[in-house]
């Protein structure tokens, strides 16, 4: 999870969420928004903040008030100002608007939609453009991978959106799919969005599949992932993938969708699946596409220290790659960092050094499970130690002698080891990410943010 080789990208699952930032009215709450920001920026990566309107995860005081059109239109406001405000210039986007849309194409019923109307979407854009407007801004949505009724939706109101000259930024496809049920025109989709100019990335990825997993289950997720990481590098303007946390354990899904797992591209033993083989080899395959001018650093002494919570307005700033026309000189002692062809910013020097620099070719991965027959050889592999709430609290890197046959409870009987390549470090040499969701199910509790922190 730590290493950039890996993920570019992290997306807090749970941290800053409305029910988690102000659980009581006008009280905002930015202590676990914060581990991970801190976390992600102590290792390199960039981060999606997620999410703003959404009708899920509201706390009580929100969802059993009574209210006027124009006070849910100033609660609205006043939220995301709080919290756009308080993460300015530290993240790379927004989810402003977050499955507003019924599978008809259809306003989803919500707090938002019954009380303000079709105009809390703009309402929500422009509020967040005004407190954090270096920020790329999206719409997400799950079943808009391919073309269709709620996808063409979407396209409409995108449509209309930027004809009112709403900072509408980005096009978020969730895709949490099943084995074997790619929708499709994947390519068709995403190109018609970029056409109107706007980013498009697949933000929370998993493809699930009914426990318990074949190799003939996992061969077929291999090649939906295959599908999903080609109709990325195959369009210019998809910026990146996010799977929906790291590993199966951690994942959203079996408890969900009863009888169902395995989603990921790491099993419940943090060891590559297929599928992790098969998005790997489509993005070492992979060329730059687009034309981009990135930024450079001007000489001055490194900050010896940075606070996320206060950065300072010198810092964060962006220089964005392709279709960007602003500045693209870093402030003396900032280092410039390429997230993707189309984002690139000015971080605190210090930044990079804590960040995992170890070739991809150099990782090998490895499991200690039981297996009739086995190889022992001498390895690299990364332990993870979770506390009481089952979430990650530390990870160290040790060399140790292991068994290279596993079998694990998300994968099947095949003792075929799958060597580590470095999903972000491929995508990030033509021009996209490859990310994660940090939080995903683990306990909101300041033992685990504290611990990731480093704090």
């Amino acid at each position: 999870l730590h290493s950039f080789s890996e993920f570019g990208m992290v997306t807090p699952g749970n941290a800053m969420k409305w029910d988690t930032i102000e659980a009581t009215q006008n009280v905002f709450n930015y202590v676990h928004g914060d581990y991970i920001v801190s976390f992600a920026h102590n290792h390199t990566q960039a981060v999606r903040g997620h999410t703003f309107a959404w009708h899920s995860q509201l706390p009580s005081w929100l969802t059993s008030g009574t209210w006027t059109n124009s006070t849910l239109i100033s609660i609205l406001q006043n939220h995301i100002a709080n919290e756009a405000g308080h993460y300015k210039g530290q993240l790379y986007s927004w989810d402003v608007v977050n499955e507003i849309m019924n599978e008809d194409g259809t306003w989803r019923s919500t707090i938002w939609y019954n009380t303000i109307g079709t105009a809390f979407v703009p309402i929500a854009f422009n509020a967040a453009h005004a407190a954090d407007p270096s920020a790329k801004l999206y719409m997400n949505d799950y079943n808009v991978e391919g073309t269709g009724t709620k996808s063409d939706a979407y396209y409409a109101l995108a449509q209309t959106l930027l004809a009112q000259g709403v900072p509408v930024h980005g096009m978020g496809a969730q895709a949490h799919l099943i084995v074997g049920s790619l929708p499709g025109n994947l390519v068709s989709n995403i190109a018609r969005f970029v056409a109107l100019g706007l980013e498009w990335a697949y933000t929370e990825l998993d493809i699930r599949m009914t426990l318990p997993s074949t190799d003939a289950l996992l061969a077929t997720q291999a090649t939906n992932y295959a599908s999903i990481a080609t109709a990325c590098v195959s369009s210019t303007g998809c910026v990146g993938i996010t799977t929906w946390d790291t590993s199966d354990d951690y994942s959203w899904v079996p408890s969900t969708f009863s009888g169902q797992g395995a989603a990921l591209l790491f099993d419940a033993n943090k060891q590559p699946k297929p599928a992790y083989k098969a998005v790997a080899d489509v993005l070492a395959a992979a060329t730059i596409s687009g034309t981009f001018t990135g930024c450079v650093i001007t000489k001055g002494a490194s900050r010896s220290s940075w606070s996320p919570q206060t950065p300072s307005p010198s810092f964060f700033s962006h220089s964005l790659g392709i279709g960007w026309t602003g500045e693209t000189t870093c402030v003396a002692g900032a280092t410039c960092i390429h997230w993707n062809d189309w984002y690139y910013q000015c971080m605190p020097a210090t930044s990079t050094t804590s960040s995992s620099k170890t070739s991809s070719s150099s990782k090998t991965s490895s499991t200690t499970t039981k297996s009739s027959s086995t190889t022992t050889t001498t390895t690299t592999t990364t332990t993870t130690s979770k506390s009481s709430s089952s979430s990650p609290s530390s990870t160290t890197t040790t060399t140790t002698t292991t068994t290279t046959s596993s079998t694990s409870s998300s994968a099947s009987a095949s003792a075929t080891v799958i060597p580590l390549r470095g999903l972000n470090a491929l995508a990030k040499a033509h021009g996209r990410y490859f990310g994660t969701a940090l939080d995903g199910l683990w306990s909101n509790t300041d033992t685990v943010y504290q611990a990731l922190s480093g704090k």
